[in-house]
Parts: structure tokens; sequence; C-alpha cells
């Protein structure tokens, strides 16, 4: 007898409301990625690395503006709602990460900072955008992990400075502590509710 995997796990093809609503975070991902490897390739992986930057959240920006949303948009069963509040917040996020990156400009050359800066302000973004898209508990979680991992090493990245390194480890334990708290808060809210 022959076990179907796909009568056993059901899953629908995106479609194209489903997908544009989920474009944004696409965008904003490939350009984490594309900066990551350009800018480690290239001799003047920083140049890369912001000019990289630029372009995604410029595609990412058009992409989330493009498409008005007049109905929330739903998918993996209610784990990520793309609605215009969360359009809203998203390119908030996308303009916090341009704007945090524009006020380096002249002290990563400065200080001698990795070319992999802007590709973890990219990350840091994909991870507050995910935030904001999410209503399930386990998955704010794990975006709120891809954010603070990333943000994590851009606070201890400076290598020469002790206190980058200090504010480096102070701001993960407390993050780990946060973290600790927020997953004891989404157990008893499931104990209470059965649902996250």
């Amino acid at each position: 007898m022959a076990v179907s995997f796909t009568n056993n796990f059901p899953m629908s093809i995106l479609e194209g409301p489903q997908l544009l609503g989920l474009l944004p975070i696409l965008c904003m991902a490939l350009t984490a990625i594309a900066t990551m490897l350009l800018s480690t390739l290239r001799e003047k992986g920083r140049a890369v690395g912001f000019a990289m930057l630029i372009i995604g959240c410029v595609a990412a920006v058009a992409s989330a503006l493009v498409y008005p949303m007049h109905e929330a948009v739903v998918l993996l069963d209610g784990v990520l709602v793309f609605d215009r509040l969360s359009q809203i917040f998203s390119v908030l996020c996308i303009f916090a990460g341009l704007l945090a990156a524009m006020m380096t400009l002249g002290f990563d050359e400065r200080e001698g900072l990795q070319p992999e800066y802007f590709s973890l302000i990219a990350y840091a973004v994909v991870g507050m955008m995910a935030m904001v898209s999410t209503r399930n508990l386990v998955f704010f979680f794990v975006a709120l992990e891809l954010m603070s991992l990333a943000v994590y090493v851009l606070v201890s990245m400076h290598r020469a400075s002790p206190m980058a390194a200090e504010a480096g480890l102070k701001y993960f334990l407390l993050g780990g502590a946060a973290s600790a708290v927020l997953l004891y808060g989404a157990s008893i809210i499931y104990g209470t509710t059965g649902s996250l």
C-alpha cells in the first residue's frame, strides 16, 4: 500500500494575490542573500553591498505599494496575513533599515566595517517584516530570532573594540532571557486557549 504525501499533507500552490502579498518579504530575503554573496566576491564589497541594499529596498517597497490590499491575504492557514496594516508597517521597516544603512556611510569606511554589514541589515528587515505579518506566536518567535541574530552580529561587528564585544554579549544574554519569557508566555496561551 503506497502512502501519498499530498493526501497526508495537503498544500496549495501560491496563487496571484498570495504571491503578491509575499513578494516584499521575498525581495528583501533575496536582497540579503545577494548582498552577502556579492559583497564578499567583489573588491569594493561595501559599495556593492550598499547599492544592492538600495535596489532591494526599492524593489520591496514597489512590490508592497503596487498591489493595494483591499482584503487580507492569508498564507499557511493563517500564519502569515498580509493586509493594509502589515503593508504599512513592512514599508516602515524597509525605510528604517535603509535609514540605518545610510547613517553608516562615512562610518563604515572610517572604522573598517565588514562588507556583510548591509546584508545583516537586510536580514534584520526580513525578520521585522515577517513579525508584522504574522498571527502565529511560533512564527513571531522565529521572525524575532531572525531579526535578533542579525542585530546581535551588527552590535558586536567592530572586532577591535572591547566595548562592542561586551555590548554584543550583554544584548545576546538579554535577548535570550526575553525569548525565554516570550516562549513561556506562548506556552501559557497555548495551554489556556489551545491555539497560538
